[in-house]
């Protein structure tokens, strides 16, 4: 009888550690929504606020910027500061994809990075861009991101700066950069 129950352990334990982990893994899944949520709804409050002060497109970076923070936190890196002088440039590149003045993507990455070293000494950049049609955008950009190996590689770099950039087409379309500046 003890050797059944022996085999009984061994064959059932296994199978309440991996649903415990299943759990804990749901678990946390539900947290970071939760906590996603928060950080939308007080963004979106602010914003309202403060409507009449700032436009749209610039709390939407400030939520991506928020919500690229965050990330970096969970997986226990440093959050990034925000420099005006970044986003300008990521915003005008923005601005040219919307208005298709250069295609959607990396075009003329090498030009903004020498924009950027006229105002700030770096060693190193990286570029994310975006774009889509959502009533959420930056949310659906920065998630959009966290699921593509190579995005999420620039949003997990070794960086301490970074500007946002959105623009918003004549369609409608949302269109998204953020470069990643480490200056050590």
């Amino acid at each position: 009888m003890k050797n059944y129950l022996q085999i009984f352990l061994v064959l059932i334990l296994p199978l309440f550690t991996f649903s415990g982990c299943k759990a804990l893994h749901q678990a946390q899944i539900g947290r970071q929504k939760k906590r996603m949520e928060k950080l939308v709804y007080h963004a979106d409050n602010l914003r309202q606020k403060n409507d009449t002060k700032l436009p749209y497109h610039t709390w939407q970076e400030e939520i991506v910027h928020q919500l690229v923070n965050q990330y970096r936190q969970q997986v226990g890196l440093r959050t990034l500061s925000l420099k005006y002088e970044i986003s300008a440039v990521a915003r005008q590149h923005s601005q040219n994809m919307a208005d298709k003045v250069v295609s959607f993507g990396h075009e003329e990455f090498q030009k903004r990075t020498d924009e950027i070293k006229t105002k700030i000494m770096f060693k190193r950049t990286s570029e994310n861009v975006a774009m889509n049609n959502s009533p959420i955008p930056a949310q659906v950009a920065v998630r959009g991101w966290i699921n593509s190996e190579g995005h999420k590689k620039n949003m997990e770099g070794d960086y301490d700066l970074t500007g946002v950039g959105i623009a918003r087409s004549r369609n409608g379309s949302w269109y998204f950069t953020q470069i990643f500046v480490s200056t050590y």
